[in-house]
């Protein structure tokens, strides 16, 4: 779980300032945003870490060097820069190349599959380098698992995990993971029970047959919902709100107005997506009237890539809002639900627990290792970010959410 083992950024101390640079200054390379006029006295050192944060160092630099304004970026900061952009764009080069790869082996193995994500989006972007990505995401049949996990190692590839969850993940140096999705969601099966029918909607996008495009309704429908997922995880950075501008700019033709409206009910996203994009067309007009927009920003600015503990902590339902908010009895009634979580929960979390009640307390005993030994670190960090929580941090956080128009949790 990426989101609970990063550091808050808030010690960064982002000032409102720096704040609207890092958002304007991430526009200025994909010709939107309000451009240089508003960004004012930038603190070029925060930039780059917020960039390296967000893991959007390509597009920070390609922003460095379009950027003409009178405070000039430090010589030693920019040769840094341009070096993590090169890493940046050599990962990008590896990453295409075991793309095209897939695409291959899935073709010649009559296996269907349909890339998500970073894969597609990153061609949205003026150049694919500028859109970093920290793998390789693809769907396929449940029932192609087995077949896919044969294709994984004839490729080299190593298994970081597998039938855990909603995807098997795998690893190859230099720099490449792949995540195979048997399913899109790994919490929200509501959801899932509709991206089922995705596959009669796709359309193919190569000379085979078998590697498809989602049809844009419901690729458009899935980065919503993913963005939603991982603000009830711990957040998420800029790049997942830049994808959203590019995509709707590029499709915003084909978005059925009727047809979405549908679905966004069916999902219970008509409001977010309202203020989403209330959210995004004021970053790129340059306005900060609404406090909605402000306080969202500032949420996005401080989560980086993966988001931070706390807002992880807050928003997992191990956290009883029945309890005293912040109370030492949370604060233990957490610590027992993240170490024995509900049956159903860990049946998301491992598949194979659904064969019956009777697998729990072996999959209790797997947990607790697995978060002892592998996950030491993480879960102290995380069990000295509790001890910090109070009510009104709680309270905050909980309320932006409830003001963005996030769908609650059945």
């Amino acid at each position: 779980m990426k989101s609970a083992g990063k550091k808050t950024t808030d010690k960064m101390q982002i000032n409102e300032t720096q704040m609207w640079n890092f958002i304007y200054l991430m526009q200025l390379p994909l010709g939107m945003g309000p451009g240089e006029a508003k960004i004012y006295d930038v603190d070029w050192e925060l930039m780059y870490r917020l960039a390296r944060k967000h893991n959007v160092a390509a597009l920070g630099y390609a922003a460095v060097n379009g950027y003409t304004g009178q405070i000039p970026v430090p010589e030693a900061l920019k040769k840094k820069w341009k070096r993590d952009s090169a890493q940046s764009t050599m990962q990008c080069l590896y990453q295409q190349a075991a793309q095209e790869e897939l695409e291959e082996s899935m073709s010649r193995e009559k296996i269907p599959a349909i890339f998500l994500k970073g894969a597609v989006l990153r061609e949205l972007y003026p150049s694919p380098e500028l859109r970093s990505m920290a793998d390789i995401d693809l769907l396929i049949h449940e029932e192609d698992a087995g077949r896919t996990a044969e294709i994984m190692r004839e490729l080299q590839y190593q298994v970081h995990s597998q039938n855990s969850r909603n995807e098997d993940v795998y690893c190859r140096e230099p720099k490449v993971t792949v995540e195979i999705h048997r399913q899109l969601f790994w919490k929200e099966q509501t959801w899932n029970v509709y991206f089922r029918t995705v596959w009669d909607r796709a359309a193919e996008i190569s000379d085979s047959i078998y590697i498809k495009s989602m049809a844009v309704q419901d690729f458009y429908i899935h980065l919503l919902g993913h963005l939603i997922h991982h603000m009830e995880n711990g957040g998420l950075g800029i790049k997942a709100f830049l994808d959203l501008i590019l995509f709707y700019e590029k499709y915003k033709q084909q978005l059925c107005a009727a047809e979405r409206k549908k679905l966004l009910e069916k999902f219970r996203f008509t409001e977010f997506e309202n203020n989403l994009r209330k959210l995004l067309e004021d970053w790129k007009n340059g306005e900060q009237q609404n406090s909605l927009t402000a306080e969202w920003s500032e949420y996005i600015v401080k989560c980086g890539a993966y988001g931070n503990a706390e807002n992880f902590i807050i928003r997992n339902t191990a956290m009883n809002k029945n309890i005293t908010r912040g109370s030492k009895k949370q604060k233990i009634h957490y610590t027992l639900r993240r170490l024995f979580p509900t049956y159903e929960e860990m049946c998301n979390m491992y598949p194979k627990a659904a064969k019956g009640r009777y697998t729990y307390p072996w999959f209790c005993i797997l947990r607790i290792w697995k978060n002892g030994i592998m996950r030491h670190r993480i879960i102290c960090r995380e069990l000295q970010t509790i001890q910090h929580m109070d009510a009104v941090k709680i309270d905050k956080l909980n309320e932006l959410y409830r003001r963005t128009g996030m769908p609650e949790r059945k």
